[in-house]
């Protein structure tokens, strides 16, 4: 995973479902089980959350038309 990208964590208790999500800095230097550190700072799987998914995103170009709207 790059460091542009977003990482989605959920965490699930008897009552609720919470969700953190991130861009991603770098992982810890753990080598049984390393983590993903966030831009923040935080671990959320040092937190009790799971890795769900990780998005990269995409490049988009718009252009300007000749009367001045986004195409």
């Amino acid at each position: 995973m790059r460091s542009d990208c977003l990482a989605v964590f959920c965490r699930e208790t008897k009552t609720s479902v919470k969700w953190e999500c991130g861009q991603v800095r770098c992982f810890t230097d753990d080598k049984d089980q390393p983590a993903i550190v966030l831009a923040s700072g935080r671990i959320p799987e040092y937190d009790g959350y799971r890795f769900v998914a990780g998005l990269t995103p995409l490049a988009v170009q718009l252009s300007i038309g000749h009367e001045g709207e986004v195409e």
